[in-house]
């Protein structure tokens, strides 16, 4: 609101230092703005197990689930962008839309 001290923050708040993109990002962020590559995987199984393995067992800066050329559906697709994220937070979760 205007008029307010927006500046101090409230006794009652933390303040929180501000992060840079490249602090807050993940690999396939760092790769962008270092312009290098990145290595990833098209995944066309129909499985939050076996993305979950992948994440956990390759080192890689994104894995992407294909919608386009398989039958895996958008919330099962869900399920295995979260299983992804849950096991390697730096690794890019992505889809290949139809």
């Amino acid at each position: 609101m205007p008029g307010k001290n927006q500046g101090a923050p409230a006794e009652n708040q933390q303040v929180v230092p501000e992060r840079t993109l490249v602090e807050s990002a993940t690999r396939l962020h760092q790769c962008i703005v270092e312009s290098r590559n990145a290595a990833g995987m098209f995944m066309a199984l129909n499985s939050p197990a076996v993305a979950e393995l992948i994440a956990t067992a390759a080192d890689l800066d994104f894995l992407a689930t294909d919608l386009q050329h398989t039958a895996v559906s958008a919330s099962e697709s869900a399920a295995m962008l979260r299983a992804i994220q849950a096991v390697n937070p730096d690794a890019t979760p992505m889809v290949r839309l139809p």
